[in-house]
């Protein structure tokens, strides 16, 4: 006699195969998941670990401002006492694609600050939000109401985005976070000034741009170290001018501002150009109108 297969099964199988993007395979009030095939089975108690392939797969998490794609999910979940589900952790492969909205950090309403994550595989972990990406990877983020924008390209990347511990005003897009390989930066922002003599303050915006073989990003410590065929541009008054080095540790203040630049290299001091317009230029350097320095930069 031919087992047979409860009705609520076959309904179940059905679903999984057969669901488009328009409905979620998987629904609580924390997190959906879309797919186009989908399976998994308890691994513990109230842990589940499933396989999804979709057009693409999708996470979606409202509590988080969270959304990953990706064209196959390899994950665990966890069931909470209330009902509610959420993703510990992922293998991800396919045109990975990350997007994190939260309110942004000018406190204006409605105002959002976006960060963006890409790569071509990646696995998460919900302990600390660490990401690790592979093969080709950007990180971006655009927070309009502070002037911010950062593009950061690479080949690699392990990054911790912020969760329900994001302070009231960050520094950077991740609150750590380490890329290598071919690394091109640019960063947008502004800091807030005040005149020494009327004390009256204002918005000063800044960019600086630049690469180097990796780039690794301290928000605690307020700290952007660059490593290994280092050149910085920027605009800020902490940039004296182009900088090169074999090390280079941009220091930012609590405000987001550039306050403080080392630099080092292994076989020649790390240099910076200073580029003048005349008529200073004529008077202190003659038509070059450049000088090499090295050393520790301060404001």
């Amino acid at each position: 006699m031919k087992a047979l297969i409860p009705l609520a099964s076959i309904v179940l199988i059905a679903a999984a195969v057969a669901q488009t993007s328009q409905k979620p395979i998987l629904s609580s009030q924390n997190l959906k998941i879309y797919a186009k095939n989908w399976s998994s089975e308890a691994i513990g108690e109230n842990k589940f670990r499933f396989t999804a392939e979709g057009n693409p797969f999708s996470a979606v998490s409202d509590l988080d401002g969270r959304t990953i794609q990706a064209q196959k999910a390899v994950g665990d979940v966890i069931r909470s006492t209330n009902g509610g589900i959420t993703l510990d952790a992922a293998t991800l492969t396919g045109g990975i694609y990350v997007k994190q909205v939260k309110p942004s950090e000018s406190g204006i309403k409605d105002a959002v600050s976006t960060t963006e994550l890409r790569s071509t595989s990646a696995e998460y972990t919900r302990s600390g939000e660490q990401w690790v990406l592979h093969g080709g990877i950007a990180v971006d983020q655009e927070d309009p109401s502070i002037s911010r924008v950062v593009n950061i390209k690479g080949r690699e990347a392990t990054v911790g985005l912020f969760g329900d511990d994001r302070p009231k005003q960050t520094r950077f897009p991740v609150k750590t976070g380490t890329i290598s390989g071919n690394v091109t930066f640019l960063i947008k922002g502004r800091y807030r000034s005040t005149d020494e003599k009327t004390k009256a303050t204002t918005w000063e915006k800044f960019t600086t741009h630049g690469n180097a073989d990796k780039m690794v990003f301290n928000e605690a410590a307020g700290t952007l170290t660059l490593i290994g065929n280092v050149v910085v541009k920027g605009d800020a008054p902490v940039f004296i001018g182009d900088m090169t080095g074999s090390k280079i540790t941009i220091t930012f203040d609590a405000n987001g501002k550039p306050v403080k630049v080392e630099g080092e290299a292994d076989d020649k001091p790390g240099t910076t150009v200073i580029k003048t317009k005349p008529p200073a230029a004529t008077l202190l350097y003659g038509r070059d109108s450049q000088a090499t320095i090295g050393g520790l930069l301060e404001d």
